[in-house]
Formats: structure tokens, C-alpha cells, sequence
């Protein structure tokens, strides 16, 4: 993943402590859903970065263990 900053960033970080706030098992997961939507925003830059794709991923890693 890239280290750089992208243009979606400052929303992914925004919108992460609002995804699940209450589920306590993704607490721990919430870098890895960051690192998620950036890769995805910098796949497919058409479509970039936004809120529901938190709640889609999320609820994948969330299966992840």
C-alpha cells in the first residue's frame, strides 16, 4: 500500500470511528479498514473513497481473524 497521502484520506479517517462504534472487536481492526479503503480509493480512482464502502468492509474484517 502506498505511504503517500491521497486525496481520501482525511475522510477515511474521519468516518472510522463511526463505523461500528459499539462492536469492540473492531476496535482493533480499524487500521486495517483504513488500509483497505486507501488501497481501494487508489485502485479504482474513478470511484475513490466513500462512506458506505466503511461499512462493507468493516463488516468483512470484522469476519477476519
Amino acid at each position: 500500500m502506498s505511504q503517500e497521502s491521497s486525496e481520501w484520506d482525511r475522510d477515511i479517517v474521519r468516518d472510522i470511528d463511526r463505523t461500528y462504534p459499539n462492536q469492540e472487536l473492531f476496535k482493533e481492526k480499524q487500521q486495517a479498514l483504513f488500509n483497505v479503503l486507501k488501497a481501494y480509493a487508489l485502485y479504482d480512482s474513478e470511484i475513490g473513497y466513500c462512506q458506505g464502502q466503511a461499512f462493507v468492509a468493516g463488516l468483512l474484517l470484522m469476519q477476519v481473524r
